[in-house]
């Protein structure tokens, strides 16, 4: 397997597997999926298990959405109205995704949850 991330699964195993994972699910938008593929590929060639690469991923996202809640739920609304406008997140931007959530709230969530890149996006807008 040739690509920007496979050295790093292949030096650090299931450590970069629980980073990458973790991290996605807190909020951080880092390529998950990517290191997610990479530490199937390897449990294939035998350095990694595959058994382990799945208890380390679920391990992981469920750790990294329970960190990112907590984020939200104590520092949530006031932290983005504050740093918004640096990732182009202005009031009204603010207002028309209230609007979506109010509207469509759990469904946003559960489907944003399956879509590359709204992920993050999704978290942090619930």
């Amino acid at each position: 397997m040739d690509g920007p991330l496979s050295p790093i699964v292949a030096r650090f195993g299931y450590l970069a597997v629980f980073v990458g994972v973790f991290l996605e699910s807190a909020g951080v938008p880092v390529p998950a999926e990517t290191l997610l593929l990479a530490g199937g590929f390897f449990a294939h060639q035998g350095p990694l298990t595959l058994a382990w690469v799945i208890a380390v991923a679920a391990a992981a996202a469920i750790l990294g959405d329970s960190l990112g809640y907590v984020l939200g739920r104590r520092g949530g609304r006031s932290v983005i109205e504050r740093r918004g406008p640096w990732v182009r997140l202005t009031p009204a931007r603010l207002a028309a995704i209230d609007t979506l959530l109010a509207r469509h709230g759990a469904r946003a969530v559960f489907f944003g949850r399956f879509v590359t890149g709204i992920r993050v996006s999704v978290a942090v807008a619930a």
